[in-house]
């Protein structure tokens, strides 16, 4: 419902479908979708489809039933750690420039803060997942900004295959981890990597 009343103010987004937003879209584009998003969000939250208060909807530790995907998952990766690594997704933000790394962090503990899925862990209860009120993800420092450009995208590869084989801890958590690599000529690699049992 929610995605077909977006559509109707001419945001065009699709359920089970990643939504982008790419340097192509303008302050004014991200102003529309938050219009519409807000508005969209007050009228079912007025026939009761969402809390009217953001604070109920979640307790300080909730649950609920992993969906059957996830069940799909969750059984292919008990099968050892190399199918649970084959679970693991990157990605990387190349960004140049002068960062502030205090606002950088903030950002981070906002973007954790705000979506739930990042705070997820499975439950001891079997098919259920938790949801974490509160969870520290660290970002991880690399300094590679004194090698060469070859060496250190040499160290960022190895970096990267790396993560691609270490598996994640379902049951403990968290299920993302984030690095961000200082590299020569002020140029910075973020790279995120989740499990796909809390991100697609």
């Amino acid at each position: 419902l929610l995605f077909a009343m977006l559509r109707e103010r001419g945001i065009y987004a699709m359920e089970h479908f990643p939504i982008y937003i790419t340097t192509s879209h303008t302050m004014q584009d991200l102003e529309k979708v938050l219009i519409a998003l807000r508005e969209t969000i007050v009228e079912l939250q007025a026939v009761g489809f969402f809390p009217k208060d953001a604070a109920l909807a979640i307790s300080d530790d909730d649950s609920a039933p992993l969906t059957a995907p996830q069940m799909e998952i969750l059984l292919a990766a008990q099968m050892g750690d190399e199918q649970n690594c084959a679970f693991n997704e990157s990605c990387t933000l190349h960004l140049e420039g002068q960062l502030e790394e205090s606002l950088f962090t903030a950002s981070w503990r906002e973007l954790v803060h705000r979506h739930d899925a990042l705070r997820l862990t499975l439950a001891i209860q079997p098919g259920t997942q938790k949801m974490h009120r509160s969870m520290e993800i660290p970002i991880i420092r690399i300094d590679l900004s004194k090698l060469s450009e070859v060496d250190a995208n040499a160290e960022v590869r190895r970096h990267l295959d790396h993560d691609a084989s270490t598996p994640f801890d379902l049951y403990q958590g968290p299920l993302l981890r984030a690095t961000l690599i200082m590299l020569p000529g002020a140029r910075y690699d973020f790279i995120m990597t989740a499990h796909h049992i809390v991100c697609d």
